[in-house]
């Protein structure tokens, strides 16, 4: 088993970099904007060099944001300590439009910021849970350092398969003729099933 090893940290042009294929996440764009308008990028992108193009593992849906933010000044702005500013990756003279900032002298105030909001869009992303089926099953059982085990990859897979039956069952349907009106639900019933409802989404 090949070992990563470390190449070199750079700014890189977003146009050069490929998201990584297949990825099962599916980040919280909204949060990832609002944090890079107030506090910059504080993080690199972890980049994979394949010999035909840079390939990010992680940082995905920050290369999205940054990409939504545009290759120059995007016009929003941020509040801080009252003064409205230009959005956080053109903000300081001589940093190029969108260019990560790695100011390390941070105030207690940003570091707490970034300390939220770096937990928080993790937790308000989602999975596309075949997506997810496909990666996981791609690694053939060499699943150590991956995060997910055999019985995950199982459990997933069987979830999958039964939300399959249920968009797969049909509806039931009065039989022809039948003349009898259908009776009204009770209360008991129908709050039931909008508790189905809700858990299900």
């Amino acid at each position: 088993m090949t070992q990563a090893t470390y190449v070199r940290t750079a700014d890189i042009a977003l146009g050069d970099l490929r998201p990584f294929p297949g990825n099962a996440r599916r980040g919280d764009l909204a949060v990832i904007l609002r944090s890079l308008v107030r506090n910059g990028q504080f993080r690199s992108l972890i980049v994979r060099d394949t010999g035909d193009g840079l390939v990010v593992l992680a940082g995905n849906h920050t290369l999205q944001a940054l990409l939504a933010l545009g290759p120059g000044p995007c016009g929003l702005t941020t509040t801080v300590d009252g003064q409205e500013l230009p959005c956080a990756p053109v903000r300081r003279p001589g940093v190029g439009a969108h260019r990560p900032l790695r100011d390390r002298h941070l105030c207690d105030a940003t570091a707490t910021r970034i300390n939220l909001v770096d937990n928080k869009a993790a937790q308000t992303g989602g999975w596309d849970e075949e997506a997810l089926a496909e990666l996981i099953a791609g690694l053939d059982g060499d699943l150590a350092g991956a995060g997910y085990t055999d019985q995950d990859l199982a459990d997933l897979v069987a979830a999958i398969e039964e939300a399959y039956e249920d968009d797969e069952e049909p509806e039931q349907s009065a039989p022809a003729g039948n003349t009898t009106p259908a009776q009204p639900a009770t209360s008991s019933t129908a709050a039931a099933s909008g508790d189905a409802r809700s858990t299900s989404t």
